[in-house]
């Protein structure tokens, strides 16, 4: 998908809306038209050291031409739009914040799991950047809970040798419905990544019915200031693992009260980007 190879083929086109900053899509469309809408889901580095390097090359090459030819960038965060606009100065106007979607019902309606313990449970690709060893290591001060993590990537490995002895369980290759189970089940949903654009677990646990800790800074902030009655922020980096499970543990607690989900609904963010092209 990184390269399309049938969009060449594809003759001129009135209108373009094409995803992902990273990929060769965006770039085969903008020679396709005279009217690109993007999608970048723009993270400002890679998330690995030899992608970090070619992102380098290609955020000031091929990257800046992508975004400038855009006629209107739809970003899903306003931490992603004030990341373009700080790198790359681009007009503030042609980038319009339209959030991620979520089926809220499907969580909802999710049967949960039996369970004996409190649930820690974290949803998400496995890498560095994630910070789920942080979550691994504060298993030794939470006696009462256990801690699923559901996913895959490159920092596997890692992960499963340093939970050895802990209260730790990994799940790959999950359907909807199991990953949709376990979010109903759980006690409590943490993601403490360092990079994210907009992070859909978090909303995926909050139409769960699930408090929610997360790291303070990206997008995760953004969600934190959202919606601050069910989600806990905090600085991951800044803090030692005993006060990390102190922090999981006491929003844990914290009671929950139903947010509003409706700007996540799929059908008002289509309608949105649907009336933002037709303008043009």
């Amino acid at each position: 998908y990184l390269f399309c190879p049938k969009l060449l083929l594809l003759p001129p086109q009135k209108k373009i809306f094409a995803y992902s900053f990273t990929t060769f899509i965006p770039l085969i469309a903008a020679f396709k038209t005279k009217n690109l809408y993007l999608m970048p889901h723009y993270h400002s580095e890679g998330s690995t050291p030899i992608f970090r390097i070619l992102r380098r090359f290609y955020d000031k090459t091929l990257g800046i031409f992508i975004l400038n030819k855009a006629k209107k960038i739809f970003c899903v965060s306003d931490y992603e739009k004030n990341e373009l606009i700080k790198k790359y100065n681009l007009d503030s106007k042609k980038i319009i914040t339209v959030y991620n979607g979520v089926d809220a019902k499907r969580f909802t309606r999710a049967k949960p799991y039996s369970k004996k313990n409190k649930i820690i449970l974290y949803v998400g690709r496995l890498e560095e950047y994630k910070n789920i060893q942080y979550i691994i290591q504060a298993m030794d001060y939470l006696p009462e809970y256990q801690l699923k993590i559901i996913g895959s990537g490159p920092y596997k490995n890692k992960l499963e040798k340093l939970s050895n002895g802990r209260e730790v369980a990994f799940f790959s290759n999950l359907d909807d419905q199991n990953v949709e189970r376990w979010f109903k089940t759980c006690s409590i949903f943490v993601t403490l990544s360092d990079v994210e654009a907009f992070g859909i677990t978090v909303v995926e646990a909050l139409a769960a019915g699930k408090p929610i800790l997360v790291n303070n800074g990206s997008s995760l902030k953004e969600f934190a200031e959202l919606f601050p009655e069910q989600i806990t922020k905090v600085n991951v980096h800044k803090e030692d693992i005993p006060s990390l499970a102190q922090y999981i543990i006491k929003a844990e607690k914290r009671k929950f009260s139903k947010p509003d989900l409706s700007r996540f609904d799929w059908n008002r963010i289509t309608e949105k980007i649907k009336k933002e092209i037709e303008k043009d």
